[in-house]
């Protein structure tokens, strides 16, 4: 059985039905067990419970699924509640996107399945256009995950107000950057370099190899497949909390955002797949609908506007 795992709360339940029907069109149901982990408190995990049943119902009842309710620990909320404080000084102290507890539920999956071995992680931001009965015969034994979009590594130390400054909000490949500012994109791959050096402390705290961090191209974590095993022998969850801790201690903050970098940071090491499994589509680029298996929609805020992704889902729903 193929594990095939969703962290979400209330908001993005909207988005499970385009998700399934996707799905339904290139797989067979019972060859997956879909799993459903929701952040949000008891009474929400009742209203999902009924919808996600509702929907699962109307799409296929051989749906093969669970649902769990995750309650942050007090020690994440804790910390989390810290580095949100730490990126959003007296001028700018709000919740955002880096709060959002259900990110931080994918570190915790096997406290809520504990015999899960190996298991698809996806954001649900994405939409299915092909099979991916393959990704499930990839051998990976001696790596944490399979990544399937790499990202050029330098931009990742870059803060939140250099990113606006230099205006690379939307630029995730450093050769593109590189192509538009090579004098900026030397100078911010320096930084980076000395970044890293200067930080060396808290990487030999957390017992990382800075050398990893700068040979290894980063990834997307909007798909992610998973050997939970290593995983749990890495003790994932209880370096990010102490990464996380370090940097409030300290004052300094290495990145500007979630869940992402913080992986990045604490899980160098991985094996890349082809990007057709995460394609995620620069302005202007042409889809070839042949090759991609998975479409990610990373930074659309509001799928119901996209285009793509309403022509998309127009066609699967006709």
């Amino acid at each position: 059985m193929n594990n095939i795992i969703f962290c979400f709360d209330i908001k993005y339940e909207k988005y499970l039905k385009n998700i399934l029907l996707t799905f339904k069109k290139y797989h067979n149901f019972d060859m997956y067990k879909f799993h459903f982990i929701l952040t949000c408190n008891e009474d929400e995990y009742n209203i999902l419970l009924k919808t996600i049943n509702h929907t699962i119902i109307t799409i296929d009842k051989k749906i093969n699924y669970n649902c769990y309710l995750f309650k942050p620990p007090i020690e994440l909320v804790e910390s989390i509640s810290r580095y949100n404080k730490l990126l959003f000084d007296d001028d700018k102290n709000e919740e955002t996107i880096f709060i959002n507890y259900a990110n931080w539920s994918r570190f915790y999956i096997t406290d809520l399945i504990p015999n899960i071995k190996i298991g698809l992680y996806l954001d649900m931001d994405i939409l299915f256009l092909g099979n991916i009965d393959e990704i499930f015969k990839l051998s990976f034994s001696n790596y944490p995950l399979c990544v399937f979009n790499k990202i050029d590594k330098s931009i990742y130390f870059l803060t939140y107000r250099e990113y606006s400054k230099n205006n690379v909000d939307n630029i995730t490949n450093f050769k593109e950057f590189h192509e538009i500012n090579p004098n900026k994109s030397k100078k911010h791959y320096e930084r980076f370099i000395n970044r890293i050096n200067e930080n060396k402390i808290i990487f030999d705290e957390l017992n990382i190899n800075i050398n990893d961090l700068k040979n290894n191209n980063a990834y997307n974590c909007g798909v992610l497949l998973f050997n939970f095993k290593m995983i749990e022998q890495m003790k994932i969850r209880e370096k990010i909390l102490k990464l996380i801790n370090l940097m409030c201690d300290k004052n300094n903050s290495l990145f500007r955002t979630g869940t992402e970098k913080t992986m990045n940071i604490l899980i160098p090491n991985n094996k890349t797949i082809s990007d057709k499994y995460n394609f995620i589509k620069k302005k202007k680029e042409k889809i070839d609908y042949d090759k991609i298996k998975i479409i990610h929609f990373k930074g659309k805020k509001i799928l119901e506007t996209n285009k793509l992704y309403l022509d998309i889902t127009n066609k699967i729903n006709e």
